[in-house]
């Protein structure tokens, strides 16, 4: 019985040892496992961490590259297509940029391309790479809604003028001015200006401008002349001298039309006036752009017969820089006749509203059909009698009215809507903005 009782005790004592290794190897298995859980939850925090890094620098690369862009206004030129930015350290990593133009790998030829931006993040090893694309936005130059702007000052010093009221139309847009606008005649329509004075009267709207408006660089004229297609030169021993006229120099009239021998298929032309000489572009039909250099003491001249539209909707009428007078004088309706000038304006290659003839009886109404712009402050333009454009005329010189001819001043300036919603080339800034549903991640390279 003893024995017997032994064995039992011994069992019991066997049995809790087991039941206290078994725990103690359950209470090992369930730290180890705690120990392994929180190694796992502590590389998946850091990895969720890593990633979150990662986008973020990825993201901040973008931001970098677009401030980049906005704070150059020759981003195109100076960067370089599908090349990477230096590396610039954020958080434990580095972040670069680059911009690809998608359509035709060349930043510079087109300023309305649209781009893809990447930005790329590197954390060790880790690589991660967005992408946007930035799309392309002309945000033209506040004076294109102007008939008419002057960085100087707008003067219509006379109420009569060889017998007649002084009037002065704008349509569609106001007669603007950075500086005092001085009225003794009469103007119809809207007028802004730093500063009134003079007696006459004002049909429309006077706005007190608090500052001036923006206006395209006068390095336009250069981003002309360093065109892909450049302008061809029109010698100025070339030109024509009409009988009984030796003072002008008049450009002829079937000069820039596709059936000129000379014509340049953008119909960008450039001709340089010598100092103390006048140019006159009268009694012709031209479907052109002229880059007109001028010396000191020159006059440009722009006759009463006279109906010019560029060749290209996104080119200007004319840029004139460095004369001392530009005269404007384009006589409205009925204003060029072929029968007055012996001359036919719409022959075989040249048509107007589609129509070709052999005849010369036909007329025409004389309009300065675009944008003029005269770069200089010295320069002053005048506006003489009759004067009809349907565009925007920018100076940054003095603007006076009447100034010059024979008839009873009545001028009318309007604006081109189209101008202003599709601005020439040069004529606007451009706003690079990211395109919606356009993000997408890539591969690292």
């Amino acid at each position: 019985m003893r024995q017997s009782a032994n064995i039992i005790r011994f069992r019991r004592r066997g049995s809790v040892y087991v039941a206290v290794l078994g725990v103690s190897v359950l209470v090992m298995v369930i730290a180890f496992g705690g120990m392994l859980a929180a190694q796992v939850a502590s590389r998946q925090f850091a990895e969720a961490n890593t990633m979150a890094e990662a986008q973020a620098g990825s993201q901040a690369a973008l931001e970098l590259g677009r401030l980049a862009i906005q704070n150059d206004p020759s981003w195109r030129t100076n960067l370089t297509n599908n090349t990477w930015s230096a590396a610039t350290v954020f958080g434990r990593g580095t972040i670069r940029w680059k911009v690809v133009d998608e359509k035709d790998a060349n930043l510079s030829n087109d300023d309305l391309d649209a781009v893809r931006l990447y930005g790329e993040t590197r954390l060790g090893n880790s690589v991660r790479v967005s992408s946007v694309i930035l799309s392309a936005q002309a945000m033209p130059y506040d004076v294109l809604k102007s008939t008419l702007y002057s960085a100087a000052s707008i003067s219509v010093p006379s109420a009569t003028y060889n017998g007649g009221p002084v009037v002065l139309t704008t349509s569609g847009g106001p007669l603007s001015t950075a500086g005092p606008l001085t009225n003794s005649g009469t103007i119809t329509g809207d007028i802004e200006a730093l500063s009134y004075a003079g007696a006459g009267t004002v049909s429309g709207t006077k706005t007190t401008l608090i500052s001036p408006k923006s206006m395209p660089p006068a390095s336009v004229f250069n981003d002309y002349l360093a065109s892909p297609n450049p302008p061809k030169t029109i010698p100025w021993n070339n030109t024509y001298f009409p009988s009984g006229v030796s003072s002008f120099n008049v450009i002829t009239p079937t000069l820039a039309t596709p059936n000129a021998i000379s014509y340049q298929s953008d119909g960008l032309y450039y001709i340089q006036v010598p100092a103390s000489t006048t140019l006159k572009i009268d009694m012709c039909r031209l479907n052109c752009t002229l880059l007109i250099d001028a010396g000191v003491g020159s006059t440009i001249h722009f006759g009463a017969q006279i109906l010019w539209t560029p060749a290209r909707p996104d080119y200007p009428l004319a840029i004139i820089r460095g004369a001392t007078n530009v005269e404007l004088d384009a006589r409205g309706v009925g204003g060029l006749s072929e029968s007055s000038t012996a001359k036919n304006f719409n022959p075989t290659g040249f048509p107007f509203n589609g129509v070709s003839n052999t005849t010369n009886t036909d007329t025409y109404d004389a309009y300065l059909n675009g944008v003029v712009h005269v770069i200089g402050t010295a320069c002053t333009t005048k506006i003489f009698p009759q004067l009809s454009t349907n565009g925007c005329i920018i100076c940054e010189g003095p603007v006076t009215y009447p100034g010059g001819g024979s008839a009873a001043p009545s001028a009318v300036l309007r604006v081109d809507p189209v101008i202003a919603a599709a601005p020439p080339k040069g004529y606007y800034t451009v706003k690079m903005s990211p395109s919606p549903g356009s993000s997408r991640r890539e591969l690292a390279e």
